[in-house]
């Protein structure tokens, strides 16, 4: 129960609403991965965004069963590096500065891709989120 008000609580607050003033003007992007304990539930989190009306649900999560166009990660060679040149991908696209770029991460710590995203990263992380707690300095 916690998790899908959890994935309800993101989406109420990116998904278009006329009672809410949108002060970023632009369609934002959202992204789940799962961390410890909830890599069962990337199936439930694509399929709530769907019936929500994301546009870009099948984007939403990795870590998504086959049926649902999700890649097993094991397989093939899904690490916190190839997923971080991805991202760079799309600032060089962009025309983005990764040490411009202010980022709030969930899962850290407590997981290994996250923690080494810490590492490898050169962004300025402002927040963190994880099962053991959180950390944000603005």
């Amino acid at each position: 129960v916690a998790f899908d008000q959890y994935i309800d609580g993101i989406l109420d607050v990116i998904l278009p609403d006329k009672r809410m003033k949108d002060y970023l003007g632009e369609q934002e992007i959202l992204f789940f991965g799962p961390d410890e304990g909830t890599a069962d539930k990337m199936d439930r989190a694509a399929q709530r965004a769907k019936q929500r009306g994301y546009a870009l649900w099948k984007a939403s999560t990795t870590g998504k069963s086959i049926t649902m166009g999700g890649i097993p990660h094991d397989t093939y060679g899904m690490t916190t590096r190839s997923v971080h040149q991805y991202v760079l991908g799309f600032y060089r696209k962009l025309e983005l500065q990764e040490g411009n770029i202010k980022k709030c991460q969930t899962g850290g710590p407590d997981g290994d891709l996250g923690s080494n995203e810490i590492l490898i990263s050169h962004d300025k992380t402002c927040s963190i989120v994880d099962g053991s707690g959180v950390l944000h300095d603005p």
